[in-house]
């Protein structure tokens, strides 16, 4: 009983111990989320732990004989100072910084760390998301560090998005197009948001919305072609090269050189201009055209309307059978700005470069498909074939049985026939009927084998009297069967040509070749014959076994 009751209590205690250490690891990951989830940024002027180390080195710095090399302090706005203690003599030339100041600067302090400069609102919402993971941690660590994994690929996303986004606003700049080469009634080529001055009646344009004539001529759009094709053209060809996009650039230099690409550039300009001169329906119809015809894909389009609220455009996509797909609001001036970056030439390059990229893969993907199903399909034809050529092989060995059951039952029938028509002959009775039928079966079970393979198999010794190794006593049988004779008629038994018997001098003679050029005969010589075959003696004369 003591012992049954010290290990309750033991098991009590363990159990009782482990659901203490899980309710505690439960309270501190609720108390980690929450501190996660309740931390707010807060910005303030101080200094950084990088600012830290820099003014530890400035004060732990000593020279030669351990002085110190700087003087730590303050200035009047609070900033640390180092300066050079130059007092001691030739420490001039000596590597000594000058008079270092490390100036505060915005920083901002969240979850225990502090961070230099403000912090945007995707960054906050990432260093939160890692304390609740490392929160999560404690109770289920396979599915925090799996969520770790897709936050750090979210962010690399992110950050990639960040990259092109800046690659992009650095080719809109390298298109502005130069105020004081052009015109200014033909802005073109500039497609940042602070080039355009949408709304506002500039020289040449009507108040209202519309363009005046002087500004729409075809001789102000190929202006601002030419202008785009000798300056913005070798800015956004640099800017390329410069950010490493070779392929893009030469793809984009061989694209305006085309008919089509001169006519995208053309059409763009327009819009672009327009734009710049307040004739917002003239360039949104000048970009909604430049969609539909060059940069909509698989029979999609656009249509834009005015929306309800002022200043407000409505975008509609539809599909190949004019189906509406969605739709959603944007303001005008929005809608015109993104227009005219994402709309540019050379984002166009890249548009269709992704777009052909995407066929080329669908192409090379419904080819392997194409190929895998014509390997199958060659591999179920192959399969059928030779399920055909087997089942036509069982019917013909089929047809062969039922065929050589139909000549037996033929040679019975006959036989029975041929009793009963001689009235001296008596009819076979049930037992010898059945043994020319075993006959029968016997020839027909040896029929195809060769007479040497038979005989071999159907000896019981070998030449030297051993024991035979292949003998078949199935196979024996049936060769007896097969050279009796039947009972009554038997015309393959009576027709068979069969050798005269020989003599016992060839048979001697036969024996003896066959024991001289039998190596393993060789130490052993001839004796008598008997009708157990010749008689085998050794070097003594002692009969060891018999020679046929």
């Amino acid at each position: 009983m003591s012992r049954r009751a010290n290990l309750s209590f033991l098991t009590g205690l363990i159990d009782g111990g482990l659901k203490g250490y899980h309710l505690g690891r439960q309270i501190q990951q609720n108390q980690a989320a929450d501190a996660a989830l309740s931390a707010k940024p807060e910005q303030s002027q101080g200094y950084t732990a990088e600012d830290g180390k820099r003014i530890e080195a400035l004060a732990n710095a000593k020279d030669a004989e351990g002085q110190p090399l700087y003087t730590i302090g303050t200035d009047d706005a609070g900033n640390y100072t180092a300066t050079p203690n130059l007092a001691g003599g030739g420490m001039q030339g000596a590597g000594i910084l000058p008079s270092q100041v490390v100036q505060r600067q915005t920083v901002t302090d969240f979850m225990g760390t502090r961070h230099a400069g403000e912090l945007s609102e995707r960054e906050v919402s990432g260093l939160r998301a890692r304390k609740l993971i490392e929160a999560g941690a404690m109770s289920d660590p396979l599915r925090a560090a799996a969520a770790g994994v897709q936050l750090d690929q979210a962010e690399r996303l992110r950050a990639k998005e960040d990259r092109e986004e800046a690659d992009r606003q650095r080719l809109a700049a390298a298109v502005r197009a130069d105020r004081g080469g052009m015109p200014s009634s033909a802005t073109a080529g500039a497609p940042a948001a602070s080039t355009f001055t949408p709304g506002g009646p500039l020289p040449g344009a009507a108040v209202g919305g519309a363009a005046q004539p002087g500004p729409a001529s075809q001789g102000v759009q190929d202006s601002a072609l030419t202008n785009y094709l000798q300056t913005s053209t070798p800015r956004v060809v640099d800017e390329l090269l410069r950010q490493g996009k070779i392929d893009q650039a030469k793809a984009y230099q061989t694209f305006i050189d085309t008919e089509q690409g001169r006519k995208y550039a053309q059409a763009w300009t327009d819009g672009v201009r327009r734009f710049s001169f307040g004739d917002t329906n003239g360039a949104l119809k000048s970009f909604e055209g430049l969609y539909n015809s060059q940069l909509a894909r698989d029979g999609q389009s656009v249509r834009l309307t005015p929306g309800k609220e002022a200043g407000a455009m409505v975008v509609t996509m539809f599909g190949p059978k004019g189906e509406e797909l969605g739709a959603q609001t944007l303001k005008t001036d929005d809608l015109l700005s993104q227009a005219a970056i994402y709309m540019a030439p050379h984002e166009a390059v890249k548009h269709f470069a992704e777009r052909n990229a995407k066929r080329e893969d669908s192409a090379a993907l419904l080819e392997r498909q194409t190929t895998l199903e014509t390997q199958r399909q060659d591999g179920r034809a192959a399969a059928d074939d030779r399920r055909d050529a087997r089942t036509d092989r069982q019917i013909a060995a089929a047809d062969a049985r039922a065929q050589r059951t139909i000549d037996a039952a033929d040679q019975r029938l006959t036989r029975t026939l041929d009793a009963k028509g001689n009235p001296n002959a008596k009819p076979l009775t049930v037992t010898q009927q059945r043994t020319n039928l075993e006959i029968d079966a016997a020839r027909e079970y040896i029929s195809g084998m060769d007479p040497d393979e038979i005989r071999r198999r159907t000896a019981k010794t070998t030449n030297t009297g051993r024991e035979n190794p292949d003998y078949d006593p199935a196979l024996a049988r049936q060769a007896g069967l097969a050279a009796r004779r039947k009972i009554g008629e038997d015309d393959q038994f009576d027709g068979a040509q069969r050798p005269p018997p020989k003599s016992p001098a060839e048979l001697r003679k036969e024996v003896t070749a066959r024991f001289n050029t039998d190596r393993t005969m060789n130490k052993y010589r001839l004796g008598k014959d008997t009708d157990k075959g010749t008689e085998v003696l050794d070097a003594r004369g002692k009969l060891v076994g018999y020679y046929r």
